[in-house]
């Protein structure tokens, strides 16, 4: 009636699922009722509210360059973090709340203070991964939900300062501008009509590095993602990439390591390579949109079950499924699938 969503939470409940449109209203006590594939339920406003506290969200694991980093090397604001070499700019966060009764109701959102322009959407992932960092310092930040509507102060943040490596040192920078002065002035000492302009330049050959780059540059698209491709080892890459993900879409375990296993690279050097063609989405976001939008081709061009559509494009929360699928077309999957104009937008859109 409002437009708004809310989870309830309570002991007792054995509803597995409840079933799409089966709700009734009674007219003479105004309960609310809701069916289910194994029993039916109805809201009381007796029913007495359970506290229940918020735990910390524990850091259970920190890895540096594939090696866990067992105790702390450096301190910011009273909070114990990491001092990172800037050579080493892959590392991974895997952190927890330690809730035995609630844990699996329980979504984060994250952050690195510093480098992501914002908190990243509510989900179940509990295990992040950065590469490709600037030096600096940062706070890495996380926060959680067991229901859409609660509001819970409890924030983990850990300090991570990632150093400049010796050959981009500024004193190095400004030691070989001076060497370079130096080296010039002697040879304009000695040779007078010397012009360094065109040897180490030359008008011609600026002007040619500028052509080959137009050249080899050029713009592709997937679902609606820009990729810029500077090469054809980039083209294979990311159209081998593109296969991989259309190709597992039913397998659950489909993420980083596993499309990294099957390119033969390493994690870090997949996330290099991806950052390199765009800036526009990372891959597990790519993965997500690939998806939602084989589920929105199966809802307009099959006569399957959401439930079925659900297990073919591998995602096991239907909650999830839903929440993400009216985040990304407006609506849910049942009015999509009901409403002609909506698939034609998807049709152009792929």
């Amino acid at each position: 009636m409002n437009g708004r969503i809310h989870t309830f939470y309570g002991n007792g409940i054995h509803i597995e699922e409840f079933s799409d449109g089966a709700y009734y209203k009674c007219p003479y006590s105004g309960r609310l009722f809701f069916g289910g594939v194994n029993g039916l339920l109805y809201l009381s406003d007796n029913s007495t509210a359970v506290y229940s506290p918020f735990q910390n969200i524990v850091l259970r694991d920190f890895w540096i360059e594939n090696k866990r980093a067992f105790s702390p090397n450096y301190e910011e604001d009273g909070r114990n973090g990491w001092e990172i070499d800037g050579e080493k700019v892959f590392f991974r966060f895997n952190f927890i709340v330690p809730d035995f009764v609630g844990g699996e109701n329980i979504e984060y959102s994250y952050m690195l203070e510093g480098y992501d322009a914002d908190w990243s959407i509510f989900s179940k992932t509990n295990d992040v991964t950065y590469s490709s960092v600037p030096p600096g310092k940062y706070m890495f930040k996380v926060r959680y939900k067991r229901d859409i509507n609660e509001n819970n102060e409890k924030i983990l943040m850990i300090p991570i300062y990632i150093t400049t490596p010796w050959y981009k040192s500024p004193l190095l920078y400004i030691g070989l501008v001076i060497l370079l002065f130096l080296l010039v002035g002697t040879i304009l000492h000695f040779f007078p009509s010397f012009n360094p302009v065109d040897v180490f330049v030359g008008k011609g050959h600026i002007d040619d590095s500028k052509v080959d780059i137009e050249e080899t540059s050029q713009e592709v698209m997937y679902y609606g993602v820009r990729f810029t491709i500077h090469s054809v080892e980039q083209m294979d890459v990311l159209e081998k990439f593109v296969a991989i993900v259309e190709n597992n879409l039913d397998n659950e375990e489909l993420g980083i390591p596993f499309i990294a296993s099957e390119l033969n690279l390493s994690t870090r050097q997949f996330y290099r390579k991806f950052n390199e063609m765009t800036a526009d989405i990372s891959p597990n976001e790519f993965i997500k949109l690939c998806r939602l939008e084989k589920a929105a081709d199966l809802l307009k061009n099959t006569s399957l079950s959401i439930l079925e559509i659900i297990s073919m494009i591998g995602i096991n929360s239907r909650s999830y499924f839903y929440k993400e699928f009216i985040k990304k077309f407006g609506c849910t999957p049942k009015d999509f699938r009901n409403t002609p104009s909506l698939g034609d937008e998807t049709n152009d859109r792929k």
